[in-house]
């Protein structure tokens, strides 16, 4: 016998009041999927005006249950809020999902995975500060002519995006990543000031080529490394209104770590992550989600050592 996964959830939507049951049996069809039937759709409200978007889905297996739910169900309603009158709105990224069939499973060996919350979220990591790191950055500070006073301001609010108790979620990670490109924005056109450039493309090239960008380039490992193969197999591009312009950023990016040319590595580096921040604020989204945070990993300590060449 075929036993199905009883998920009832709950998330809590913040800024409107929503009453209403959804009994519409089309609408609870066409919500669904193949392998996720919705029985339930209900909004309530509570005394602080919170609405609670609760329901019930038959799940044919547990993870996508989850993955149904806090994607797929809560992306259709926050799409169908957002063509309403609201003027603010703070939707939760997780839900309190319940099994509800949790005896019956366990008795048909089926699996059960009640640690679901932290799916799809990253635990902010909490790093340990260098007694000689600190006194550089105090260093730079106290010798700061406030040049750089915008950069500043971008790059800490980039720091306050999420909720450090609840992890980061991979919307976070597309608002910081907007708000670091800020930050850089800031930054190359600060050093430029003086200099007049065809356009943003030409000053992310000429930025590419200074000697601390290529150092950087140069030294990093690990985590930073597999973030420049992830663009490099990714399909970035750089888009013109003369088509035959156009360029894979992602394919230049990986002919240049196969030869290992450093120079190239930096200039189509930047050059991707111009195209995932173009992706991000034109709306063409394709494997940006994915790469913001890759992006953000690159570029944050890229912006830092900027900022300490410059003082």
């Amino acid at each position: 016998m075929n036993i199905s996964y009883k998920l009832k959830f709950e998330f809590k939507i913040r800024e409107c009041e929503i009453r209403d049951i959804i009994e519409d049996k089309n609408i609870l069809e066409s919500l669904s999927d193949e392998h996720n039937i919705i029985n339930e759709i209900c909004f309530t409200c509570d005394r602080n005006k919170t609405t609670l978007f609760s329901g019930r889905v038959e799940s044919e297996d547990i993870l996508d249950g989850y993955r149904f739910i806090l994607y797929d169900l809560r992306t259709k309603i926050l799409k169908s809020l957002l063509l309403t009158d609201i003027d603010f709105l703070e939707f939760q990224d997780n839900a309190e999902i319940i099994i509800e069939n949790e005896k019956e499973l366990r008795l048909h060996n089926k699996q059960i995975f009640p640690n679901y919350i932290m799916f799809g979220t990253i635990a902010p990591t909490i790093k340990c500060i260098n007694k000689e790191v600190l006194k550089n950055a105090m260093e730079t500070i106290i010798n700061d002519n406030k040049i750089y006073e915008e950069v500043f301001f971008w790059l800490y609010m980039t720091d306050t995006v999420a909720n450090i108790d609840e992890g980061i979620t991979q919307f976070d990670n597309i608002i910081r990543y907007r708000l670091l490109w800020t930050a850089f924005n800031s930054l190359y056109n600060i050093r430029f000031r003086n200099k007049k450039y065809k356009s943003e493309k030409f000053k992310i090239e000429e930025f590419a080529k200074e000697k601390f960008v290529l150092d950087y380039f140069r030294s990093i490992y690990d985590d930073k490394r597999s973030c420049l193969y992830d663009l490099a197999r990714s399909n970035l591009h750089l888009y013109y209104k003369d088509k035959r312009r156009n360029v894979n950023i992602s394919h230049e990016l990986k002919n240049s770590l196969n030869k290992n040319s450093n120079e190239d590595i930096a200039k189509y580096s930047l050059l991707c992550l111009y195209s995932i921040r173009n992706g991000l604020v034109h709306g063409n989204l394709g494997d940006v989600l994915y790469l913001s945070r890759k992006a953000y990993i690159l570029l944050k300590p890229l912006i830092i050592k900027a900022l300490l060449y410059s003082n």
